[in-house]
């Protein structure tokens, strides 16, 4: 039997930033936050970080202040998910890379993290995740250590999500 509705929602840790706190500054409380939710003894099986580049968007432009933060905090995270085993899974948007063509238009030659390569780096595995079409994505993992490259495509259906043909 699977869990009601309001016990999956027992489970689950939301937080919000507080008025005035920059981005970077509550993701720093989050992480101390769960470190105390772990040594208090509480078990954490999953984290979701959505996003990082959200989070870091307060130094654009200055990635000699950012590099040194999201590091940290990468770090941080890394270590606390060895100790206690858990996957901790990072949001980070990308950003089409355009180049511009001889005729004066414009081509999108690919993605790139939206925190360029200071972020880049400290994932053990990267995984894209791309829209099909209605209701159909494609999780695509680009780099790892210890899985495969290659993809799955899976619908999103309103009763729940199922493995979809190419």
């Amino acid at each position: 039997e699977s869990p009601r509705a309001d016990e999956l929602m027992d489970r689950l840790l939301i937080s919000g930033r507080r008025p005035r706190e920059s981005h970077i500054d509550h993701l720093k409380h989050c992480v101390a936050n769960l470190r105390r939710l772990l040594e208090s003894g509480s078990r954490v099986t999953c984290v979701a970080l959505d996003s990082i580049a959200a989070a870091c968007g307060d130094y654009a432009g200055e990635a000699a202040v950012r590099a040194p933060l999201i590091s940290q905090i990468a770090q941080d995270l890394k270590q606390l998910a060895a100790v206690h085993s858990f996957p901790v899974l990072v949001a980070n948007h990308v950003v089409s890379v355009i180049e511009p063509e001889a005729d004066h238009t414009h081509r999108v030659y690919g993605v790139r993290p939206a925190l360029g390569l200071a972020w880049s780096s400290l994932p053990n595995t990267h995984v894209l995740m791309l829209r099909d079409g209605v209701g159909v994505r494609r999780l695509h993992v680009t780099a790892s250590a210890h899985l495969p490259i290659g993809s799955v495509v899976y619908e999103v259906r309103t009763d729940g999500v199922f493995g979809a043909s190419e």
